[in-house]
């Protein structure tokens, strides 16, 4: 069937649980387990879908993927105003989630991870360089050390095995993922 991943294995050892899951690509229904959710939103302008199903809800998952900072770096180069702009447009969605997090009174048990998949260079990404190669991680909340830099050799692969073990479940053995032991209290 389909391969593994964190979404799934969170709804196989908690089948009651609330799972939320808004994306822009496509292509993510391919990776995270759909059916797996209780609540999917696919398209742009899904920050107030999001913003309402924290609120209403209280979900146990919410994953939220965005695809522009992408289709803006490939058309507009990852240095350009316009990739900054989208950067921090995203910035500002950030508030205003924990902000939903906070009214639903949610904050203080959630831990908020934010990445990418992958950086770039003038209009693409080809793993050639390390603009190419690095990506934001940052993990904040309760149970995550806090002032804490990542060590250097953490893979996109370590970001599922990592969300896992927040999650309490196992990472079957087919994952290459590690999960990052050094963010843990």
């Amino acid at each position: 069937g389909r391969y593994p991943d964190f979404v799934a294995r969170f709804r196989a050892a908690n089948p009651s649980a609330k799972i939320g899951l808004a994306y822009e690509w496509d292509g993510i229904a391919h990776v995270l387990d759909t059916n797996a959710c209780n609540f999917v939103r696919q398209g742009d302008c899904t920050e107030a879908a999001v913003r309402d199903y924290i609120g209403s809800a209280r979900p146990d998952l919410m994953v939220v993927i965005f695809d522009r900072p992408d289709h803006t770096g490939h058309a507009k180069g990852w240095e350009s105003p316009e990739y900054r702009a989208e950067v921090t447009r995203l910035d500002g969605f950030l508030g205003e989630l924990l902000a939903a997090y906070g009214k639903a009174g949610m904050l203080d048990d959630t831990v908020v991870v934010v990445t990418s998949d992958h950086g770039g260079i003038d209009r693409k990404h080809e793993a050639a360089t390390l603009n190419e190669m690095e990506r934001p991680l940052v993990i904040a909340g309760p149970g995550i050390r806090r002032n804490r830099e990542i060590g250097p050799g953490t893979l996109t692969t370590d970001t599922g095995a990592t969300m896992a073990r927040l999650l309490g479940v196992e990472p079957p053995e087919t994952w290459t993922g590690r999960d990052i032991g050094e963010i843990f209290e």
